[in-house]
C-alpha cells in the first residue's frame, strides 16, 4: 500500500487537498482456485472553502483505477452551517456518489464466491443536527440527530444458498432509509466521572427491484439487518476504581426473501469491574468481565447459537518512557 498528499492553503477562505493512493493485492491461499492478483489507485482532489463564519463547504472528486481500467468517478458535497454564533449547534448536510469494488474474497473465495459480480453504485444524502450544551460546568450533553436515504445499485451480499454455504451475489436495486440518533452525557465533580453514551438506529433496507424474473421481493426488508437497534454505555469512575455497563438490543432479522422466516430480538447486557494503579512510569489496570451478564440465549447467524454467561479477568501493564 503506497499513500500521498498534498495540501495547501490557498487564502483564509480555501484550502486544497491532493491524495494518490495504490493498493496492490497478490493472494497465493487455499481458499482460491489459484494465484490472484489486483492492483487498485485511486486520486482526490478535496477543497475545503469557509464561506463565512457560520457557514464551511467541502467537495471531492475521485478517480479509482482497477488494473489499468477507468473506472466511473465518484464524488461528495457537504456543508455545515452553525445557526447560532453563541451556542455550539450544527446543520450537516451531504450527497455523494460511491462506489463498491467487489472484493477478491467476494470473486474467488471458494466456496461462494462469485467472479461476475459487478461493482456497487449508488447515491447517498443526509442531513444532521448536532447540539452540544454545557449546562454547568460539570456536565456537558451532545446529542445528534441524522436521516439518510441511499439508493444503491447491484448492491452485493452474501446470503445462504442451497447447499451447506453462503453465496456472494448482487441482489439487484436498493434503497435504505432512516434515522440515528446519539445521546452523550459527561458528569465530572472532583474525582468522580459518570459518563453515558446511548444510541438508536431505524433502518429500512428493501429491495427495490430484483435481480430475477419474479418480482414479488420488491419492498421486502433485506435478510440479517435489523429495523431496530439500540445501544448504550454507563461508566462510573472514581479516584482509580471503574465499572462499565454496557447494553444492545437487535431486532428481528429476516432469514429469508419473502421475509417469512426470522431471528427473533435480543438484548445483551456486560459489566465490567476495574481499577487502574500507577507507579511511576509503570500503569497495571485490572479488570473483572462478566459477558453476557444475564445470560441470554441468541443466534447473530441461524442455527450457530452465541455463548451464555463468561467470566474474563484482563490485565494490561503500560510502560512508559
Amino acid at each position: 500500500i503506497l499513500k500521498s498528499s498534498l495540501e495547501r492553503r490557498i487564502n483564509k477562505m480555501l484550502k486544497l487537498e491532493f491524495t494518490l493512493n495504490d493498493e496492490l493485492n497478490l493472494i497465493n491461499t487455499n481458499n482460491y482456485a489459484g494465484n490472484k492478483s489486483r492492483n487498485l489507485a485511486s486520486a482526490d482532489a478535496i477543497a475545503e472553502t469557509d464561506l463565512m463564519q457560520w457557514l464551511t463547504a467541502r467537495v471531492l472528486v475521485r478517480q479509482m483505477i482497477q488494473d489499468s481500467r477507468f473506472l466511473a468517478p465518484d464524488f461528495s458535497a457537504s456543508t455545515e452551517i452553525k445557526p447560532f454564533r453563541e451556542k455550539y449547534y450544527f446543520i450537516k448536510a451531504s450527497f455523494s456518489k460511491n462506489s463498491k469494488i467487489p472484493s477478491l474474497n467476494d470473486m474467488y473465495w471458494s466456496p461462494g464466491g462469485n467472479p461476475d459480480l459487478k461493482s456497487e453504485k449508488g447515491y447517498t444524502s443526509e442531513i444532521t443536527l448536532d447540539m452540544t450544551s454545557y449546562l454547568s460546568g460539570s456536565l456537558k450533553i451532545k446529542n445528534d440527530l441524522t436521516f439518510f436515504r441511499n439508493h444503491i445499485s447491484d448492491m452485493i451480499q452474501w446470503r445462504p444458498g442451497e447447499s451447506y454455504y453462503w453465496e456472494a451475489g448482487n441482489i439487484g436495486n436498493i434503497v435504505t432509509s432512516g434515522l440515528e440518533s446519539g445521546l452523550d452525557v459527561n458528569y465530572t465533580v472532583q474525582r468522580f466521572n459518570a459518563r453515558l453514551n446511548a444510541g438508536y438506529a431505524f433502518t429500512k433496507a428493501a429491495i427495490e427491484s430484483a435481480n430475477t424474473d419474479n418480482e414479488e421481493f420488491s419492498g421486502n426488508q433485506l435478510v440479517y439487518i435489523p429495523e431496530n437497534q439500540i445501544n448504550a454505555l454507563l461508566r462510573l469512575s472514581w479516584q482509580h476504581l471503574y465499572s462499565i455497563f454496557t447494553a444492545s438490543y437487535t431486532g428481528k432479522r429476516f432469514l429469508t426473501a419473502d421475509n417469512s422466516q426470522y431471528l427473533p430480538q435480543y438484548s445483551v447486557s456486560d459489566l465490567t469491574l476495574g481499577t487502574k494503579l500507577n507507579a511511576g512510569n509503570v500503569s497495571c489496570d485490572l479488570g473483572f468481565i462478566v459477558e453476557n451478564l444475564f445470560n441470554a440465549s441468541y443466534q447473530n447467524i441461524a442455527y450457530y447459537p452465541m455463548p451464555g454467561r463468561s467470566f474474563l479477568v484482563s490485565i494490561v501493564f503500560q510502560f512508559k518512557k
